[in-house]
């Protein structure tokens, strides 16, 4: 995968409860709540030919939780999931540029801010070339 991706789906990935029988995801518990939560936010907006590479991603609070799903996520963050709904619900289109400055490991030693910050600008660039086109 690339250095900078669009973000096809996020996943509140720690959002649950840990139960007997393991974590639980909100989405797969039966609570009396007045919400509707969805385990997946998708962005459908994605054009059929995307400028960039798509990647699905976890949010969470802690890297690396070893009680969430990582199957088919490619990336993580803190903050893509609260985007991805505020923005559906607000009937907003949008896209999710991410770049990646680090590898996740119990290590976090080997950041790249610079690195990363030229790559965002060089896939925002991308997009916004591409939406122009």
């Amino acid at each position: 995968m690339g250095d900078t991706v669009l973000v096809a789906s996020e996943r509140e990935a720690d959002l649950g409860f840990f139960t007997p029988s393991g974590f639980r995801h909100l989405s797969g518990l039966e609570l009396d709540m007045d919400f509707d939560h969805q385990p997946v936010f998708h962005c459908p907006h994605l054009p059929a030919d995307p400028p960039l590479p798509l990647a699905h991603s976890n949010s969470m609070n802690a890297a690396l939780a070893p009680f969430v799903a990582t199957q088919e996520v490619d990336i993580e963050n803190m903050e893509g999931a609260a985007f991805f709904h505020a923005c559906l619900e607000a009937g907003q289109r949008f896209y999710q540029v991410r770049a990646i400055s680090n590898v996740a490991t119990v290590v976090h030693d080997e950041w790249d801010f610079e690195g990363s910050i030229r790559n965002m600008t060089r896939g925002v660039e991308t997009l916004i070339d591409y939406l122009l086109a």
